[in-house]
């Protein structure tokens, strides 16, 4: 695959995670970098209007040409793009709200938009969505997300999500039997040991737990897609005590006991997990689709293939799912023409339009809708097509607490790891304290 002229990041989740570790309640959202038009010609709209929109990312070029392709479509209208990074978005929005100067449309990590949903910050654009056949032509593991206490609140703007990356060269010197990667929890120990038994600096696996975020990324998908759940049906505690979430557990905690993981992947950075990845000394790699751009980049001879996150049999498989959506505010004063700039800006024909031009990349990710990352797209991208599919079978964790919680679920697998502690007295202590979060946070509703 070609080097896109944007690189895919990093898994937005991992990036803003540690930001809201540190911000607390109302750490949220960023101004927005003004954004624009579509293909399709569209009748401008009656009225000049000047719009704003937050957003996280800064100095995006793609936001940058779209804002100037608004105006072009919009004769006389401007939507200008404020764009704050990580360390100032959480709270931007918050005190334009509170001043009551809001912006009328934020781009947001979808995993945060349920704080503000639960302060009417964010309006209900399910009549919206439902007009256009929207809903439904979103990839799948978005349905949690963009909906919360019975409103539709986000729509998915770019795409991240999680998958196994695994080295062919490797794999065939270790004589493993197929190359199509780990089907299963069974095939990925077996292929693991394989690798690593080629040399003490090789080795079969390789993860993170200590990078912000990084357990929800990559493990979290283990227990899904063995049957757990991450919440309680009526969200007033934490399943990580599960016979799912525990086997989950144990699979990573065994792999790493055993000697197929390094000690980068719990005490290291995540640069230090990737190097040994990139620099052809692992089997596996646990990461997101921006390893695409980087590799072919940068590493253009690493012969690699990637698959989905399995379950513990052939055939289960699951993926945390992120990115930004784009979302209304309520207290907008130009409702009708923010309404339009969503319409305008979640166009599916755009999102393909772009992603087309720009190596697969559409704003910081891939395009989240199922007619933009079609047939065609998939044929000139072959290496997204594993996380496309990943969109359709992953989720993600909406509430406002998983920031929260992701600081004692990361001292659990340390816990496990480093300190050999027994999976399921760690598991039961993340278990409570993970209750304890929720209650706390539910006593403030």
């Amino acid at each position: 695959m070609e080097k896109g002229k944007t690189q895919l990041s990093r898994r937005s989740f991992l990036q803003l995670s540690g930001v809201l570790a540190g911000a607390a309640a109302l750490a949220a959202c960023a101004p927005a970098v003004s954004t624009g038009g579509q293909s399709g010609a569209e009748e401008p709209a009656a009225q000049s209007t000047a719009l704003e929109m937050y957003t996280r990312l800064t100095n995006n070029e793609q936001l940058d040409t779209l804002s100037a392709r608004y105006q072009d479509t919009h004769a006389g209208s401007q939507l200008t793009v404020s764009a704050f990074d990580g360390r100032d978005m959480l709270t931007k929005l918050t005190t334009a709200i509170a001043g009551g100067l809001p912006p009328d449309l934020v781009m947001i990590d979808i995993a945060f938009t349920a704080q503000f949903a639960d302060r009417n910050v964010l309006m209900d654009i399910g009549p919206i969505v439902d007009e256009a056949n929207m809903r439904e032509d979103a990839f799948k593991g978005y349905d949690v997300g963009t909906t919360w206490k019975g409103k539709y609140i986000s729509y998915p703007m770019w795409s991240d999500c999680s998958a196994l990356y695994y080295n062919k060269k490797l794999m065939a010197d270790a004589g493993v039997p197929s190359l199509e990667g780990p089907k299963s929890w069974t095939e990925v120990v077996e292929q693991a040991t394989a690798v690593s038994g080629l040399g003490e600096d090789i080795w079969g696996f390789l993860t993170n737990v200590t990078s912000s975020g990084a357990t929800w990324f990559l493990w979290a998908p283990f227990m899904w897609a063995a049957g757990g759940q991450t919440f309680n049906a009526d969200l007033t505690g934490t399943e990580f005590d599960s016979p799912p979430a525990l086997s989950a557990a144990k699979l990573w905690v065994d792999m790493y006991l055993a000697g197929l993981a390094p000690i980068e992947c719990v005490s290291g950075t995540w640069g230090d997990v990737e190097g040994l990845f990139t620099s052809g000394k692992s089997g596996m790699l646990l990461s997101g689709p921006y390893m695409v751009g980087l590799m072919a980049g940068q590493y253009p001879e690493l012969d690699y293939g990637i698959t989905l996150i399995p379950g513990p049999e052939a055939g289960a498989a699951s993926s945390f799912v992120g990115g930004d959506g784009m979302s209304i505010i309520e207290a907008t004063r130009q409702k009708d023409a923010a309404i339009e700039a969503f319409r305008w800006m979640t166009d599916a024909a755009l999102m393909k339009e772009i992603a087309m031009e720009n190596n697969g990349t559409w704003i910081q990710g891939l395009p989240p809708r199922n007619s933009a990352a079609d047939a065609e797209y998939l044929e000139k991208f072959p290496n997204y097509a594993v996380f496309i599919d990943a969109l359709k079978v992953g989720t993600l964790v909406n509430h406002p607490a998983i920031f929260e919680i992701d600081k004692p679920l990361k001292l659990a697998f340390e816990k496990m790891m480093l300190e050999q502690v027994a999976v399921e007295d760690a598991m039961a202590e993340l278990d409570a304290a993970g209750d304890e979060i929720l209650q706390r946070y539910n006593s403030t509703q």
